[in-house]
This record gives C-alpha cells, structure tokens and sequence, in this order.
C-alpha cells in the first residue's frame, strides 16, 4: 500500500477532505491536543508516524526513563509503536508502516487508532496535553469514527498546513 493511500483512509475514516502528503512527503492531523506526524520515506518505502508525549527528554527521572525501556521491550505495552527520543530532546511515540501490497484499509485505521491511544496514554503518563474532558471525547468520537465511519461529524478533526484545524 502507498503512503498516499494510508493518509487517504486516514482521511476517509475521519472525513477530512483533502488531507495528504505534501510536496515533501509530509502532513499532520490535530487531534485533540495532540499532533501526530506522517513523513514518507519513499527510499526505503515507510511511513512513519509519530507524535509528540513530552518535551525536554533528558530531565526525565531514571524511574520513567526504565518504564520507557520497558514498555518498549519486545513492543511489551505499546502494539505497533515505540518511544524513543528526537535530535531535539523530545520524547515522541513513533511508528513506522512498510510500504507494501496486502495491509487493508480496516487494518490500517485499527493500527492508527491504536497509536492514538497510545500517545495519549503516554502523554497522560507524563502530565503532558490538555486536563478537561474535550480532548478525551475527541479521541473517543475518532474510536467510534473508526469503527463506524458513517457516525463521522464534519468539523470535529482537523489537519495542519493551512487547509483547516
């Protein structure tokens, strides 16, 4: 499957018309408090996705920093994903999705919201992202969007790159 196929589900599913890849392989989704990040590797054939949990990595305590290391062992506690840590010093949830024929499109959206949940898990783990309700109900409307695309309001997502937030 293309990149531009699995961003086209993603917008399918959450009725985001006109979201995609720009010129430069990249696009974000706003969900609730929360960015997630897509960026073609066309040399390599991945997508990788990923989204920010907290900023300032390297002041995390040693406790959190092994909780880290454990959930990621063997993807022990995160399916499909892994934290890790960018050039600049952000701890991100990320996973990256091969480029090839046979992965489905119900497929794909279960492993998107899965990562979703993950990253607002973990973003809750480290006391990052909003405290009020509203971005806990987005992320359950796009679990029933997933599930039930036709249940989709228009309005409730949004993407970045100036077309609508």
């Amino acid at each position: 499957m293309k990149a531009d196929k699995l961003i086209a589900v993603i917008s399918e599913k959450l009725n985001l018309e006109g979201f995609a890849l720009n010129e430069h392989r990249l696009a974000a989704i706003h969900v609730g408090d929360m960015i997630v990040n897509f960026e073609e590797d066309e040399d390599a054939s991945w997508l990788y996705v990923y989204g920010e949990v907290v900023k300032n990595a390297s002041a995390l305590p040693k406790e959190k920093l092994l909780a880290i290391l454990k959930a990621n062992h063997l993807f022990n506690d995160i399916p499909d994903a892994s934290l890790g840590v960018s050039r600049d010093d952000v701890l991100e949830l990320f996973m990256r999705v091969q480029l090839v024929d046979g992965l489905k499109d119900d497929d794909w959206a279960t492993m998107f919201l899965s990562f979703l949940v993950s990253l607002k898990e973990w973003r809750s783990e480290f006391g990052a992202g909003e405290s009020d309700e509203g971005s806990q109900e987005e992320l359950e409307h796009v679990e029933e969007t997933i599930e039930a695309p036709e249940s989709a309001d228009e309005g409730r997502f949004g993407f970045l790159g100036g077309i609508r937030v």
